[in-house]
């Protein structure tokens, strides 16, 4: 009995060592006692976002496979009219969002170019809305298309959207949201995080001397959007705590860290946050979306706060907002996504599956952090700059 309570002793004792080793990141000395409290458990590793058992899914590498169509997509000119006499349908998260019209633009362009036509394809807007969302899977689902390109707004609506498309025997292609049992595309939202995050922890030292200068650190998210999407905060929040310890963990008592959330409000939670620490000058923040990003740009101009040298703002989205935004000197850096590549992802991927062979059950787009040093080589020739109303 006292082997097995030693063995548990043990035990406990590595766990909260291993716990208080997380916390505490490179900030924390070996042996330290810790002067903080933990209000939550942290993400550190990120999930799939299916599995490899969804419908469709599989190895294969030959003729008709989506390598195969994904160099003709690549290539601008696809080799026969492949989508010649089949149905696509695509939603749209929000048309009134650039980044996300800039996807389905990209995912229709290609389609056309694979040999599909306007009366074979049908675009629905879901509007940021899941009541809208649901009706436009009906209608869908009516339509009976051979591929169905799911851009929802969360993965319950998504799953709910799955169900019904089993039983209706049509195939879904879920594109930045997980739709349930169906194959994936989209940004490695984790990734995007882990980019920021690192870029943030090389620019602390360079613009403020280090993070003992900095006096709030925000990690921005949508709850609404679900697991998989938060990982853009969970990632840099994961390399932020590792390298400064829990001062920077908004989950930690005390922190200089909060969690800011936004919905389709992107101004009144910066305007809240911000009033109720006026006296922060040094600022970094990690912003989950363009819009939110200016969103926070937005609310510091109106409360007066707003300045670009105490400010260290990384985005993600790098789209028609995102890059005026970045080449004005609003946003320091952004996670890109770029999304005119989109359809040279999603078009192969449908042929594929449209032609009778397995595709990867995840597919995960190309990314690249763009910053004002580099936009030039990823969009040479653009110069538009943010235009304040």
């Amino acid at each position: 009995m006292k082997k097995m309570s030693m063995l548990i002793g043990l035990v406990l004792a590595g766990l909260l060592l291993a716990t208080l080793a997380f916390a505490g990141g490179d900030a924390e000395k070996p042996g330290a006692k810790a002067e903080y409290t933990m209000k939550g458990e942290p993400i550190v590793e990120p999930k799939l976002p299916v599995g490899d058992d969804v419908a469709g899914a599989g190895k294969y590498t030959g003729e008709y496979s989506y390598e195969y169509f994904r160099k003709q997509a690549l290539a601008g000119k696809f080799s026969k009219d492949w989508a010649k006499g089949k149905k696509l349908a695509v939603t749209n998260l929000a048309a009134s969002v650039p980044i996300c019209t800039q996807i389905v633009e990209s995912i229709v362009k290609y389609w056309k170019l694979a040999g599909g036509t306007t009366e074979n394809t049908l675009v629905l807007d879901n509007a940021f809305d899941i009541n809208t969302t649901i009706k436009n899977a009906d209608a869908i689902l009516a339509w009976k298309p051979d591929v169905y390109i799911q851009y929802g707004v969360d993965e319950k609506s998504n799953t709910m959207i799955a169900r019904k498309a089993k039983e209706k025997g049509v195939w879904i292609l879920g594109l930045d949201v997980p739709a349930e049992g169906f194959p994936f595309m989209g940004g490695d939202n984790w990734a995007n995080g882990v980019l920021g995050g690192n870029y943030a922890i090389e620019q602390i030292q360079k613009k403020f001397g280090g993070i003992d200068k900095v006096d709030r650190v925000y990690y921005c998210w949508n709850p609404n959007f679900g697991e998989v999407v938060s990982y853009r905060m969970w990632g840099a929040h994961k390399v932020m705590v590792a390298k400064y310890g829990y001062k920077v963990d908004f989950l930690a008592t005390p922190s200089k860290a909060v969690q800011v959330e936004v919905n389709n409000d992107f101004q009144s939670p910066w305007m809240d946050v911000l009033a109720k620490y006026p006296d922060d000058k040094n600022i970094v923040v990690f912003s989950p979306y363009e819009a939110a990003s200016g969103g926070m740009y937005a609310a510091a101009k109106t409360l007066g706060r707003w300045n670009p040298d105490r400010i260290l703002l990384v985005s993600c989205g790098g789209d028609d907002l995102g890059r005026p935004l970045l080449r004005s000197g609003i946003t320091d850096a952004t996670a890109g996504w770029v999304p005119e590549t989109y359809g040279t992802f999603v078009i192969p991927l449908a042929l594929a599956h449209i032609y009778g062979k397995p595709i990867p059950s995840v597919t995960y787009l190309e990314h690249a952090l763009l910053t004002q040093d580099n936009l030039e080589k990823y969009y040479p020739g653009e110069t538009t700059l943010f235009a304040e109303k």
